[in-house]
């Protein structure tokens, strides 16, 4: 009959996410053999290493941060952070890190990140930013993305104290162009003035 220790191992070993366990001085002594397929990297190649063998130096104070609140404040907050393979690719690391707070198990201050590979999502959710401040038609920014822009750029002109110019722009007697010519040529006609 399996025991605790026979179960984990099954468990991580047999898992797509990455599952690390990390020492109270943050350095890794355990990776579970999924490194290889979502990092490049095998297990024995991180052990020993911090964070920064793999995490995007500016995305660790972020990452530090989450891990810190969710073990002051028993959260358990994932961070979504940037990683480099060992081939150099870039790809984006969600990871849940969970400090270890069983009694006899383990040391205060150990913890266990399982870490998984969202690119794919990142990538879209980054496509569907662009197209929601992005007209479908023309190409160019949007009202929301006017907007955004706006309130950006007004609060950089407060904070400085400088100035800033708007210039609205509109296209005379285009309906009755629309109309004569038609919507397609209509269309072609906002993409030539976009």
């Amino acid at each position: 009959m399996p025991n605790d220790q026979t179960d984990f191992k099954f468990l991580t070993e047999n898992s797509a996410d990455v599952i690390c366990r990390i020492s109270a001085a943050r350095v890794i002594s355990y990776v579970s053999p999924s490194s290889f397929s979502v990092l490049g990297w095998r297990p024995e190649e991180l052990i020993g290493k911090t964070g920064s063998a793999y995490v995007i130096p500016e995305d660790l104070p972020r990452l530090m941060e989450i891990a810190e609140r969710n073990r002051t404040e028993g959260e358990n907050t994932p961070a979504t952070v940037r990683a480099r393979r060992k081939d150099g690719t870039q790809i984006w690391l969600e990871i849940n890190p969970r400090e270890v707070r069983e009694s006899g198990q383990g040391v205060a201050g150990e913890a266990v990140l399982v870490m998984r590979d969202v690119t794919e999502r990142k990538l879209l959710e980054e496509k569907l930013a662009k197209l929601a401040m992005t007209d479908g038609l023309t190409g160019i920014a949007n009202r929301r993305a006017f907007d955004e822009a706006l309130e950006r750029e007004w609060k950089r002109t407060l904070r400085h104290g400088t100035q800033v110019s708007l210039l609205l722009l509109d296209i005379d007697h285009f309906k009755p162009f629309n109309d004569q010519y038609g919507h397609q040529v209509g269309d072609d006609c906002l993409r030539a003035v976009a």
